[in-house]
C-alpha cells in the first residue's frame, strides 16, 4: 500500500512539475541560456532553397503548404506562451528565418507554396478586448490570467469548451453582445488583411481562414478548419458558440458564404472523435438525415489525416494489414465499454471511405468521397515546420528547450507529439 500510495505522488509530483510554465522575463532568459547551449549542429542540415515561382507544367507540378496552423490569435498557443503574430507565420512560411520566445531557431529547408492560419474562431475579439481601455475589472481579471502562460489555464479553458452547448463567456467584452461582435468581426478582417499582404501571385498563395473548435470530453474534439477561395467572405467567422453542430456550421457557411464567395470544411484530428468522424452523428448525437450527408457530401471534400497529434488514417484494429497503419497511431482501439481515449470502427479516414461507399447505395450520392492531406497543426506560428530533424515542439513554452520536451519525466503527453504533415497539391500551376 506504502509503495503505490508513494508511486501516485511521485507521478502527481511529476504532472505537476510538468504543468509550470515560465511566467516572467527572467525565467525565459534562464531557457534561452540552455537553449544557447544545444548542439545545432549534431544533425545533417540540408540545403535551404529559397521561395520562387515553378513554371507551369503540362506534366504538372508539386505544390506544398500547410492548412492548420496556430498563432497568438489562438486562445491555446497564447496560453502556452507564443507571441509571435500572423506576419511572422507568413514569414516563416515563405522561408524567412525566425527564433522561438526561447532562442531556439524556426527556419524551413523549402519554403511553402501556400499556407492558411488558422486560428481559433472561439477567441476571436479577445484579444482585442484586453487591449481596451475600458475593460471591466472581471474582464481585466481574465485577461491577466490568459496573459501568464500556464498549462493549467489551458486546461481550466478547455475544461469550459466542454460544456454542451459550448457557452461564450463575455466578461472581456463587459458582458456586450453587440461589442463582442463588432471585436470578433474585427479580429476576422485583421486575418484576411495579412493574408492579402503576403500574397504573391504564382510564388506563395494565401487563404482567408480558420478552425472551429467544438471539444469533446478527455481531450477529444470534433474539429474543423474552414478555407475560403477568395476574400469575398462572410461578415463574421462561424464559431463552436455560433453552430451547435457542424450541421449548424455547414447551414450557416452556405447562407452567408454568397455571390462570389466558395468555401470548404477540414476535419482534422479524427483520431480523437471518439467515433464522430464518420459515425453519421451530431456531437450531440442526434443522427444524420439525407439532406444532413448531403450537405456534408456539398461542402467537405477534403479531411486532414496525418497531424502533430499522429495518424488519422487508418488502424490495424479493423482490418488494415499495411505497415502505415501502424504508424503514429495515438491510441489503442476502445475496450468494451470504453467511450473516451481510443479508436472506434468509425474513427478513421479509410474507415470514412468504406462508409460512403455504403451510403451511395442508399441515397444516391457519396458524401465521403474525399481527398487526403496532412498538416501541422502547429500553435509556434511557423507554418509547415514538419521536418524530423529539427523539430522543436508545436506548443511554445510548453516544449522548449529540447531537454523538456525529450524529458521521461515530463508526463503530460507531448513526446507523443510529432512534427506534422503537408499539403500536397499537383497541378500544371499554381495562381
Amino acid at each position: 500500500m506504502f509503495i503505490a500510495l508513494s508511486l501516485v505522488a511521485y507521478r502527481v509530483y511529476l504532472l505537476a512539475d510538468s504543468l509550470l510554465l515560465p511566467t516572467n522575463e527572467e525565467e525565459i532568459a534562464a531557457i534561452r541560456a540552455i537553449v544557447e547551449r544545444q548542439n545545432e549542429s549534431a544533425f545533417y542540415r540540408p540545403e535551404r532553397k529559397q521561395l520562387g515561382r515553378q513554371p507551369a507544367s503540362a506534366s504538372k507540378n508539386v505544390y506544398s503548404g500547410d492548412l492548420h496552423v496556430h498563432t497568438n490569435i489562438s486562445s491555446d498557443a497564447y496560453l502556452f506562451g507564443n507571441r509571435m503574430d500572423m506576419d511572422t507565420a507568413y514569414r516563416i512560411a515563405k522561408g524567412e528565418r525566425a527564433n522561438s520566445r526561447t532562442g531556439e531557431r524556426i527556419e524551413l529547408t523549402r519554403p511553402l507554396d501556400f499556407a492558411a492560419l488558422t486560428d481559433h474562431a472561439e477567441g476571436f475579439g479577445r484579444r482585442i478586448a484586453c487591449e481596451s481601455a475600458d475593460l471591466s475589472d472581471a474582464g481585466r481579471e481574465q485577461c491577466e490570467e490568459t496573459a501568464t502562460p500556464s498549462l493549467i489555464g489551458f486546461l481550466k479553458m478547455r475544461g469550459r469548451a466542454e460544456q454542451r452547448p459550448m457557452i461564450r463567456d463575455l466578461s472581456v467584452f463587459n458582458d456586450d453582445v453587440g461589442l463582442e461582435r463588432n471585436y470578433a468581426a474585427q479580429t476576422w478582417r485583421q486575418v484576411q488583411e495579412a493574408a492579402e499582404r503576403h500574397y504573391e501571385p504564382g510564388a506563395f498563395t494565401t487563404f482567408a481562414a480558420y478552425e472551429y473548435s467544438p471539444a469533446l470530453p478527455d481531450r477529444g474534439k470534433h474539429h474543423r478548419n474552414i478555407v475560403f477561395r477568395s476574400m469575398d467572405v462572410p461578415k463574421y467567422a462561424v464559431s463552436g458558440f455560433d453552430a451547435v453542430s457542424e450541421i449548424d456550421l455547414w447551414k450557416d457557411l452556405e447562407a452567408t458564404c454568397t455571390n462570389d464567395c466558395e468555401f470548404l470544411t477540414i476535419p482534422h484530428n479524427m483520431n480523437k472523435t471518439w467515433g464522430l468522424a464518420f459515425s453519421g452523428e451530431t456531437i450531440d448525437g442526434v443522427a444524420y438525415t439525407e439532406d444532413d450527408w448531403k450537405l456534408r457530401e456539398r461542402n467537405e471534400p477534403i479531411v486532414e489525416m496525418f497531424q502533430i497529434k499522429g495518424n488519422s488514417e487508418c488502424s490495424v484494429a479493423f482490418g488494415a494489414g499495411d505497415e502505415e497503419c501502424g504508424y503514429e497511431q495515438f491510441f489503442p482501439p476502445c475496450d468494451q465499454g470504453q467511450e473516451t481515449a481510443c479508436i472506434y470502427s468509425t474513427s478513421m479516414a479509410r474507415d470514412g471511405l468504406q462508409i460512403g461507399l455504403a451510403l451511395e447505395d442508399q441515397i444516391g450520392v457519396n458524401p465521403l468521397e474525399f481527398g487526403l492531406i496532412g498538416s501541422t497543426d502547429t500553435h509556434n506560428s511557423n507554418p509547415g515546420d514538419a521536418e524530423e530533424w529539427d523539430f522543436t515542439g508545436s506548443t511554445a513554452l510548453a516544449a522548449s528547450p529540447a531537454e523538456r520536451r525529450m524529458s521521461d519525466e515530463n508526463v503530460t503527453g507531448i513526446r507523443n507529439n510529432n512534427p506534422g504533415g503537408l499539403a500536397v497539391v499537383w497541378a500544371p500551376e499554381f495562381a
